[in-house]
């Protein structure tokens, strides 16, 4: 009788403060965060989803430049179609989840800005849901919940979620892990990914060829292939692409990153400082990819992993290419390093080197969107919910502040 009612008492506890976290974070999210990571690290999992919400506000607070710009002005198109028009435009197209979600958005009354906020608030939702489930699994310490998710934080790059390719990232990244590790048949996730951005059915492809390969790899293929993606032309790769069994519109598609400008010419436009940023910022990719060498195990996960790092090295001489599926890889290892948490959370040396990358990672993010940020309106993040909501990014403040090339204006660095 008194274990039940004990029980009782703490379970009323526990609702009363996820009610007062969850009525603050509503009123004030930045002082809400510090009881929001009190009861993450208590095991709680709504705190997982109030962070990622806390993410998703400054993916909103993020300026629409770059692709955004372009977002911007689809959503200003997509907004006034009726129905049937929208029919009309998507016929042909490939990308059809983006311009449905601008339609369906503006049509309840939200603008661009919530684009982003729900593109951050779905990905990081998903990244949390897959951490969260080691939490349980391995029934954690506060400790090592806290080691994990700031591991895990550190490199979720938001800005990178408030575009199609990060958003596609994460979901791909939750039905592949569904699938091969939860023995889960969520397929729908990865193919909302492809919807959305129809590069990922070259992860795709990686993910079935490991699923009925039936070859068990050794590891020292994987220093292999990465020594051979320094070596690579890029000659070959569109000729591979020509002789996939698809129509000239999904040949053409994917041709635009293996030929022209985004191929690897705009690289050239960038300063000597971003260059050698870019080089450090794939720091993770190699540190990964020793741990991936270090556990590999040749099971389903590893040789899964396996096949999209050959898809990284034969993408190498396209850096748009590149880039894009690498970053695929790279969450691919950061759930590997999740499935074998128990072999390294208890490895003082291997955690705080873990953390020092990812500081380092952190910092040169940062400073790849500092014009970005130096326009931006991410301070706001400090004030209550209701002063974030109204300091979005109308019309005016678009033609006023970027450039038709998506470019920042009024900088001075």
């Amino acid at each position: 009788m008194n274990s039940s009612l004990i029980s009782n008492s703490r379970y009323n506890i526990h609702v009363v403060n996820k009610m007062i976290v969850i009525f603050l974070f509503i009123l004030y999210p930045v002082v809400a965060l510090p009881f929001i990571c009190s009861e993450i690290i208590r095991g709680r999992r709504y705190a997982f989803t109030l962070l990622a919400l806390f993410i998703a506000w400054l993916g909103f607070l993020y300026p629409p430049t770059g692709d955004l710009y372009r977002y911007h002005l689809d959503f200003e198109y997509y907004k006034v179609l009726d129905y049937p028009h929208l029919l009309e435009t998507l016929k042909g197209g490939m990308d059809i989840l983006q311009p449905i979600s601008f339609w369906a958005l503006s049509k309840i009354g939200f603008n661009a800005n919530a684009t982003r906020f729900l593109y951050v608030y779905i990905a990081t939702e998903l990244i949390f849901s897959i951490c969260y489930d080691f939490i349980k699994k391995y029934s954690f310490s506060k400790k090592q919940i806290v080691i994990l998710l700031l591991l895990v934080i550190l490199y979720i790059r938001f800005e990178r979620l408030t575009v199609r390719f990060g958003l596609s990232t994460s979901l791909f990244i939750f039905g592949w892990y569904s699938c091969l590790y939860k023995n889960k048949n969520r397929f729908m996730p990865v193919i909302l990914s492809i919807l959305n951005h129809f590069a990922f059915i070259v992860p795709l492809i990686a993910f079935l060829g490991s699923l009925v390969c039936k070859y068990r790899f050794r590891r020292w293929l994987i220093l292999a292939l990465i020594l051979v993606s320094f070596t690579l032309s890029g000659d070959y790769l569109s000729a591979l692409i020509n002789m996939l069994p698809f129509d000239d519109s999904v040949i053409n598609h994917l041709l635009v990153y293996t030929d022209g400008y985004w191929a690897g010419a705009f690289y050239e436009d960038h300063s000597a400082k971003f260059k050698l940023g870019n080089m450090l910022m794939r720091l993770p990719f190699f540190v990964l990819s020793f741990v991936f060498y270090k556990w590999y195990s040749q099971d389903k996960l590893s040789i899964s992993i396996l096949f999209m790092l050959i898809v990284v090295v034969v993408s190498s001489p396209f850096e748009s290419l590149r880039m894009r599926m690498e970053q695929v890889y790279v969450w691919q290892l950061i759930v590997f390093c999740m499935v074998h948490s128990k072999q390294w959370i208890f490895n003082k040396r291997f955690v705080h080197r873990a953390l020092a990358i990812g500081m380092i990672y952190l910092f040169l993010s940062t400073w790849t969107i500092r014009r970005q940020l130096s326009i931006s309106h991410e301070s706001k993040i400090l004030y209550p919910s209701w002063v974030i909501y109204h300091s979005g990014y109308d019309n005016n403040w678009v033609n006023v502040n970027v450039y038709e090339d998506g470019a920042p204006a009024n900088i001075s660095f």
